[in-house]
């Protein structure tokens, strides 16, 4: 392995690793959560992983990635982190209350959804949570997977309301949502839905 181990457990019931996990030690090891210039902030999931993972700023060409992160420091060039998988399972669990987000948003008219008070969880998994919510309240019968997250400006834990909007469909299975926080426009995050049988 050349590069960083990541300190990810598996989350609730869940048998992979949460994307919000593996965003938020990302963040933790670069150092990102408490710098004010970063300017931009990228995450690309490429596939499920149920085993330890390990960052580096090297692309492996043999290997195929978990995830990319790509951020941007000031006006400097972008930098890439690529994610990879280990061999070893992932070894520990801890506890996920989804329903703690879910249960303090609401949904409103024009495809949006609206969490104005903490509900314990990072911002990120509010994010996520929130979409998937309105996501499956809007197109029933799919199962929902985060696979894209493009971040304009600060990611603030004690910034509130979020807001989330249904912005575009990318295709039939993509989804593009947008993203507000203290009424600034923070980002988008997109979706890809895959029909359940």
């Amino acid at each position: 392995m050349k590069g960083l181990l990541l300190d990810i457990c598996f989350k609730g019931d869940r048998d992979y690793v949460h994307s919000t996990d593996l965003f938020n030690e990302l963040l933790k090891v670069l150092k990102l959560r408490k710098r004010e210039d970063v300017t931009y902030i990228e995450l690309n999931f490429y596939r499920l992983a149920d085993k330890k993972l390990y960052a580096t700023h090297t692309e492996e060409e043999d290997n195929k990635p978990v995830a990319l992160l790509i951020y941007k420091i000031g006006h400097a060039e972008p930098r890439k982190v690529w994610c990879y998988e280990l061999s070893e399972k992932v070894d520990c669990r801890k506890p996920y209350d989804e329903s703690a987000i879910i249960n303090a948003s609401e949904i409103k008219p024009g495809k949006t959804i609206l969490l104005e008070k903490p509900s314990g969880y990072t911002k990120i998994e509010e994010i996520v949570s929130l979409n998937k919510h309105l996501l499956s309240s809007i197109f029933r019968n799919r199962k929902w997977l985060f696979v894209k997250l493009q971040l304009y400006s600060k990611l603030t834990e004690d910034a509130y309301p979020l807001e989330l909007s249904v912005a575009s469909n990318i295709g039939t299975s993509i989804i593009k949502t947008e993203i507000h926080l203290g009424g600034k426009f923070l980002g988008y995050i997109y979706f890809s839905g895959k029909e359940l049988s």
